[in-house]
């Protein structure tokens, strides 16, 4: 349901979801997923399609999506790569295409999390908000090191521009 919202204030906003057959349980991403969207008005907006591979992994999931967009679509567009427990907003995308738009040689951007920690969060949070800052500093520092092609490359919530998939045709799999 957070993700609605997107395609109702911006009407070139498509969804795909791609789930994995590996979850276990009563319900699945997908079994949730799709109970949902038969209640949507958004339906005819939002693709949902399962990663049948039980051994995979996020890259694995990207490259799926992938590959669906590729029968779909001659050029691929722009892409938003998120996990659906990420909370991206409207204004990450304005801050986003402000950062694209002042940086056209890049063709990935990350969103950098944002926290504010107060005494009063719960040590969980805290932790692993600490744990995504170090996760991001790692990755920030070596993204420095790629010539300014990239910034922050985690892939829990990035923004591609087509002008990667001229230069790769997926995503590497983690060895």
């Amino acid at each position: 349901r957070y993700y609605e919202h997107f395609v109702a204030e911006l009407g070139t906003v498509q969804l795909l979801f791609v789930t994995t057959a590996k979850e276990k349980g009563d319900q699945s991403t997908y079994d949730l997923i799709k109970n949902y969207l038969a209640k949507s008005k958004y339906q005819d907006k939002v693709t949902l399609i399962e990663c049948a591979e039980l051994q995979g992994t996020k890259a694995t999931q990207i490259n799926y999506g992938l590959a669906y967009l590729r029968q779909k679509y001659a050029v691929l567009p722009s892409l938003v790569l998120f996990d659906c427990d990420a909370r991206i907003s409207l204004s990450d995308f304005s801050n986003a295409q402000t950062w694209i738009d002042h940086n056209p040689e890049a063709v990935v951007y990350s969103f950098v999390p944002k926290s504010i920690l107060h005494s009063t969060t719960p040590l969980l949070v805290q932790s692993t908000v600490l744990h995504h800052t170090e996760r991001m500093l790692a990755f920030e520092y070596a993204a420095a090191q790629l010539d300014g092609k990239f910034t922050y490359p985690m892939g829990a919530t990035m923004i591609v521009l087509p002008e990667l998939w001229e230069k790769i045709t997926s995503i590497p799999e983690p060895i």
